[in-house]
């Protein structure tokens, strides 16, 4: 097994409910700095699917594009105004993830800046000198 699909399956036994049903044929597309990030936003998308029970999220894709986290999912459920509720307070979830993300290395999870070289990614000064 590779690191990122170790990853991915850490990810999936610690938070069933949000990742269950995950769809992601290329795993985690971000590094490991990344990982208590996921885990607190996992968490709190945990949280809102418990304060609504009869939705459920269906998590498409995991990335890092222009330097910070994207976290793609479809919330669903039969009642509209709850559905929408709780994909509302998923969305604030991953803006507020998205966020952070572009202050921590992707690499270490050290406090960092999104850089441009070339490209743009998020990695603190010690991992961009390695």
């Amino acid at each position: 097994m590779s690191e990122h699909s170790d990853r991915l399956d850490a990810l999936k036994k610690q938070f069933p409910r949000v990742l269950q049903n995950a769809n992601l044929p290329w795993g985690l597309e971000c590094g490991p700095g990344w990982d208590g990030l996921l885990a607190d936003l996992l968490f709190r998308i945990d949280t809102i699917l418990t304060e609504y029970p009869a939705c459920t999220a269906n998590v498409v894709q995991i990335k890092e594009k222009f330097g910070a986290l994207r976290f793609y999912c479809q919330v669903d459920g039969k009642d509209d105004a709850r559905r929408d509720a709780a994909a509302e307070a998923i969305s604030r979830a991953i803006r507020h993830a998205g966020h952070v993300s572009a202050e921590t290395c992707e690499n270490c999870g050290q406090p960092s800046s999104i850089q441009d070289a070339g490209l743009l990614t998020t990695v603190c000064p010690k991992c961009t000198s390695r």
